[in-house]
């Protein structure tokens, strides 16, 4: 539970979500070949998502989303215009929400894009990549530093961040207490845990009151943190 989370893995159950037709079964065969994935990798991303009774097996090399399944694709559905970019674009919201997590929890305000990598397990290409994408946004702000690029959150940045952990019921002076009440000696992993034990207490749901302009990524908060714990929950490393 506390080692680091495989995104890439993580990615495949999700993939299958918004892949898998909702009007008729699928085959991991089918399914691995439409995806570019390996079929045991598929495999076993599929056995994830049945233990959590999102995919259920109808025969032999042939499955189906349950109800939960199709209620969770079809709100994942919401947030983009078509299944091609589906994908892409909750990833790029739910990396943008991780990058706003990462950078509050911090305690610095400017933190080096490497440091910042490092925390998110991905590359740094990747992050430059999606800051200029959400620089209208105006939540993140960007300068050279002495080991190179560096962020921060701005004024908006950090507003957004605090109302995410508000609506959560956490303050950025809890996050202080939270990291000796969890054992972490990371304010990042200590929010994580206490995300992870506030979602077994049913409690984990997000009603996020932001400007227009911020809506899809409040809702996206509420849909990625549930199901990125939920993630969490069922992994074994």
């Amino acid at each position: 539970m506390d080692s680091n989370i495989d995104l890439a893995r993580d990615k495949f159950q999700i993939d299958i979500l918004i892949s898998a037709a909702e009007d008729k079964p699928f085959s991991l065969t089918e399914l691995a070949e439409k995806l570019g994935i390996s079929r045991k990798s598929l495999a076993d991303a599929v056995q994830k998502l049945k233990n959590k009774k999102i995919v259920k097996k109808l025969g032999r090399d042939k499955y189906t989303l349950s109800e939960k399944g199709l209620k969770i694709r079809r709100t994942l559905a919401e947030l983009a215009t078509s299944t091609k970019t589906m994908s892409e674009s909750i990833y790029d919201i739910f990396h943008i929400i991780m990058i706003i997590l990462t950078l509050g929890t911090l305690e610095r305000e400017w933190v080096p894009l490497s440091t910042l990598a490092k925390h998110l397990h991905e590359d740094k290409s990747r992050i430059e990549k999606l800051v200029k994408d959400y620089s209208n946004e105006k939540i993140l702000k960007v300068r050279e530093g002495v080991t190179g690029l560096e962020l921060a959150l701005t004024f908006e940045g950090r507003n957004l961040y605090n109302n995410i952990l508000d609506d959560m019921g956490v303050g950025a002076y809890s996050l202080k207490v939270l990291k000796i009440v969890t054992g972490s000696p990371s304010p990042f992993q200590a929010l994580k845990r206490f995300l992870l034990i506030n979602l077994l207490f049913g409690t984990t749901t997000l009603i996020i009151s932001l400007f227009t302009r911020y809506a899809l990524i409040a809702v996206a908060a509420w849909i990625m943190t549930s199901l990125y714990v939920m993630i969490l929950i069922y992994s074994k490393t």
